[in-house]
């Protein structure tokens, strides 16, 4: 009981649209070549650029940090940032607390559509 089938020779025409898939991959595989080379290209120039780029940020640093820690200003720019806070703040409780602003009619208008009386 053997269930293998004995196959003759295959027809012309059956090798054909095989021998077509063989010359398309063929031709696949040649592209995926010449692209393989251009990318290695691309990978090698945005190796170059990124390299130019950090050493240009190592200068940077390496000028900006000794500068930085002769003359500190976090200290006094975070401060003046709490100040700045603090004047925005004063204000927003006078806006919140008018009765008559804009803020607060705007306010009135949306509980009173969610949650005023309803309208019959």
């Amino acid at each position: 009981m053997d269930k293998k089938k004995k196959l003759g020779p295959l027809p012309k025409e059956d090798l054909k649209g095989f021998e077509e898939f063989m010359e398309d991959k063929l031709e696949d595989a040649s592209t995926q070549r010449t692209i393989k080379n251009d990318s290695g290209f691309e990978s090698y120039n945005f190796l170059e650029k990124d390299s130019r780029r950090l050493a240009k940020i190592k200068d940077l640093m390496s000028q900006k940090i000794p500068f930085l820690n002769q003359h500190d200003q976090s200290e006094k720019l975070i401060n003046e940032q709490k100040m700045e806070i603090e004047i925005i703040k004063n204000h927003l409780k006078d806006i919140f607390k008018h009765p008559q602003s804009g803020f607060r009619k705007s306010l009135r208008e949306v509980f009173d559509s969610f949650f005023g009386p309803t309208k019959n």
